[in-house]
This record gives structure tokens, C-alpha cells and sequence, in this order.
């Protein structure tokens, strides 16, 4: 069955890596990062990001995965640094932080770009 809950547009589905109609991706902090990125080795090719019709469940589960590495990773690094807060100062504060945002990048691996909603 397929859902269709964003804007249509023509462009290379991010899941099967064809040239077809799908749902936009939504362009983000990472996406932006990457594209600037790979202009400035001059290798972007400028493709517009979708999902076709067929891979928006493989793509929703993705981006739950992404989701749920986020919301724990984020929520361990947060205990660590409030116990690392009370027991070491403000150096524990600092150091808390500091591993908060070191957990939080080990999301970034299983990252996976949302979809433009409707309204």
C-alpha cells in the first residue's frame, strides 16, 4: 500500500536510489552539511532528495531507528552528566557535557533524513 502523507516531487529516492517520483526529504542541518560539503570537492551532483511510494515503511523505520538512538543516547547522557555534575563540580559539569555531546554524535551514524508532512 502506498501512503502518501507529503509534497510530490520528481528526484532520487534516498532508499533505492532511482530517479522517480516520491515525497520530498526535508532539507535539514545535515543535509545542507553534506551538500556543502561535497561542492566544495566539486562532486555534488544537485539531486533533489525524495522517497518514492514503495519505500516511504522502509524509510519511516529508518528514521525511528534514528529517533530512538537519539532520544537514548541523549537520555544516558544527560544521567551521566547530572551524576558527573554533583560529583565533580563544575569540572564534572564540563566533563558531563562534553560526553552528552560525544553520545549524541554516535547518533548521527544511524541517521535518516524526515519527510515533508502536509499540513
Amino acid at each position: 500500500m502506498i501512503k502518501k502523507v507529503g509534497v510530490e516531487a520528481k528526484g532520487k529516492c534516498i532508499v533505492c536510489t532511482k530517479d522517480k517520483h516520491g515525497i520530498e526529504v526535508v532539507d535539514d542541518a545535515v543535509i545542507q552539511f553534506i551538500r556543502r560539503f561535497k561542492q566544495k570537492f566539486r562532486v555534488a551532483t544537485g539531486n533533489r532528495l525524495v522517497v518514492c511510494g514503495e519505500c516511504v515503511p522502509e524509510q519511516e523505520k529508518r528514521r525511528k531507528r534514528f529517533e530512538q538512538s537519539l532520544i537514548t543516547n541523549g537520555g544516558l547522557g544527560a544521567v551521566i552528566a547530572i551524576v558527573l555534575g554533583f560529583l565533580g563540580g563544575l569540572n564534572g559539569i564540563v566533563l558531563g557535557v562534553a560526553f552528552l555531546l560525544f553520545l549524541l554524535c554516535f547518533s548521527l551514524l544511524v541517521y535518516w533524513p524526515a519527510i515533508v508532512k502536509k499540513k
